[in-house]
């Protein structure tokens, strides 16, 4: 849909139903900066009446890079199917079109407007991603200017496309290799690319802090008669809608099968009976990125919920595991819905750590934060966590040993693996961190903990703050 600028200039926003467009009105007239390297589709609008209802017809315009930005201008009353709508930047004259006032250089603009939306949905399929040029950094010879260059486009891709950071991470810190400290090195570190990778590292990251806190005072809520499935609860005194928890379930099935049951999101509703319908994923999905929506039923019907979070997922085939990082999606986010009729929509926050120790056998971590659209007592806590314990814990278990039958709902999934997150799942239980945590698996008492901590060593890129100029 398109958003564009009214009689003011004000700032819109577009956004492809497989890529993100971002859209900066800048003139008194109808024109609009475009951050993207692939083509535009933009359905006519009658912008200066404020209707925003778009006709039938539809106009594409298939921009060309300027300095990886593009300007889009309509001159007269409707968007017209013509190269004449595109203007080169040089040539862009403000007095034609009245005044006009341009706050940022184009590094500045790109900065300021993907900080908005940047994890909303990744790139579509085909689309380019920016990187820091190496033309600025003049020390480079030929030879070298073209691999760095070529690690930064894929490093792009991984980071915008595919949310793939960790892959991300590999290819940046070969960067830092060959370049060394210094100026070099510091362009990367000061570019929108670095910028955006390093926040979505913060997720990763968090998700290894959260998981490997054990401070606070909490209760027991749920634990299966061998003591392999727990959940533990603790209450914010100062909120009582706020409800902190900790599932630890060991499950003895590879990675990629118990990982399978929570994937496939067609299969929910067959397995978790809180759930009423057919869960829904919202635009573009990766292997490690997807918008869910679906809806829940508990106490017997005294509380509907209506979920609606972003899932963003991080492989670590060195250490063996994949984590999440699981969040409520605000009103602010692209994809976001209201809740359907009847449903309230809890704030989540969940922070997942599948680990594998060694092949058949798969430990998760979770830590959850709740703020729910009722108070909670610890007795009320203790019964939803039973609840979880019983329906949701104990079927992803009993349907995680399933999936590994090649008859079981899964199997044509995990075979097909169209996204390739089963590969990721098989390459970590095959890593020598699984293979090193295989005690774990030990049914008897005296198996070992899992150190958690460990799992997060000293990250891959050496140096991740620019020096001062």
């Amino acid at each position: 849909r398109f958003l564009g600028s009214n009689a003011n200039g004000a700032l819109g926003s577009c956004f492809g139903p497989s890529r993100r467009l971002l859209a900066m009105g800048v003139l008194s007239s109808r024109c609009c900066i475009v951050d993207d390297e692939s083509a535009l589709d933009v359905m006519e609008e009658n912008l200066e009446s404020g209707d925003s209802s778009p006709s039938k017809k539809k106009v594409t315009f298939n921009l060309q890079p300027i300095s990886s930005f593009y300007i889009v201008n309509s001159r007269t009353d409707a968007w017209e199917d013509d190269m004449d709508n595109l203007e080169d930047a040089e040539e862009f004259d403000p007095k034609h079109h009245g005044k006009m006032r341009l706050g940022y250089t184009f590094n500045d603009l790109n900065r300021s407007a993907t900080s908005m939306f940047e994890a909303a949905e990744p790139l579509g399929e085909g689309g380019e991603v920016a990187h820091p040029s190496v033309d600025r950094v003049l020390t480079l010879d030929e030879e070298k200017k073209q691999k760095v260059e070529a690690l930064l486009k894929q490093a792009g891709h991984a980071v915008d496309a595919m949310y793939d950071v960790l892959h991300a991470e590999e290819l940046l810190a070969n960067v830092e290799d060959m370049l060394g400290p210094g100026d070099e090195w510091n362009v990367i570190l000061r570019s929108d690319l670095f910028g955006r990778f390093s926040r979505k590292l913060d997720y990763f990251t968090e998700v290894g802090r959260a998981c490997s806190d054990s401070n606070g005072k909490w209760f027991l809520a749920f634990q299966d008669p061998g003591k392999k499935q727990t959940i533990h609860g603790r209450l914010n005194p100062r909120d009582k809608t706020k409800l902190t928890f900790k599932v630890c379930a060991h499950i003895p099935t590879s990675l990629a099968n118990v990982v399978a049951v929570a994937n496939e999101v067609q299969f929910l509703p067959n397995w978790n009976t809180l759930v009423v319908n057919t869960p829904e994923v919202i635009g573009r999905r990766t292997a490690h990125y997807m918008v869910l929506n679906y809806q829940m039923s508990i106490l017997s019907g005294m509380q509907k919920l209506d979920v609606l979070n972003e899932i963003r997922r991080f492989s670590d085939v060195r250490g063996g595991f994949m984590a999440e990082y699981i969040q409520s999606v605000d009103q602010a986010h692209p994809s976001y819905r209201p809740p359907a009729a009847g449903y309230k929509r809890p704030e989540t926050k969940l922070k997942n750590i599948w680990v594998a120790c060694g092949p058949n056998h798969t430990v998760l971590i979770q830590i959850g934060e709740l703020k729910l659209p009722f108070s909670m007592t610890q007795w009320l806590a203790s019964s939803v966590g039973g609840l979880a314990g019983r329906f949701i814990m104990a079927a992803l278990v009993k349907n995680s040993l399933q999936s590994a039958s090649p008859t079981s709902m899964w199997a044509e999934s995990i075979k097909s693996d169209k996204l390739g997150l089963y590969e990721y799942n098989r390459r970590c239980s095959a890593s020598d961190a699984s293979v090193g945590r295989a005690n774990v698996a030990d049914p008897s008492p005296n198996a070992p903990e899992l150190d958690l901590k460990s799992l997060f060593p000293p990250r891959l890129i050496k140096q991740m703050e620019p020096m001062p100029e």
